[in-house]
């Protein structure tokens, strides 16, 4: 996502092919969306994707990493989270 002042990436991977890794890779991605949309800081955006994942990913491992970039003064943040 890019606007004025922001710039907000984030990669993720399902584990394993087809249906099987498109359903949690959907809801991780839908769970992201949702928080960052709702104005959620970084950190709270990836507590919320993980909640997501544990109550409807059926076990299933993702991995993510989440970067925001300020245009404005160049303040980074990034996490990196994933499967045991």
């Amino acid at each position: 996502m890019i606007d004025r002042d922001t710039v907000q990436l984030s990669v993720t991977d399902a584990l394993g092919h087809d249906v099987d890794a498109a359903l949690p890779a959907t809801l991780l991605v839908g769970a992201l969306r949702r928080a960052r949309r709702a104005g959620a800081d970084l950190a709270e955006q990836a507590r919320q994707a993980d909640r997501a994942m544990r109550e409807h990913g059926r076990q299933s491992y993702v991995t993510g990493q989440l970067l925001h970039i300020s245009l404005i003064d160049g303040k980074t943040e990034f996490i990196n989270a994933g499967h045991p």
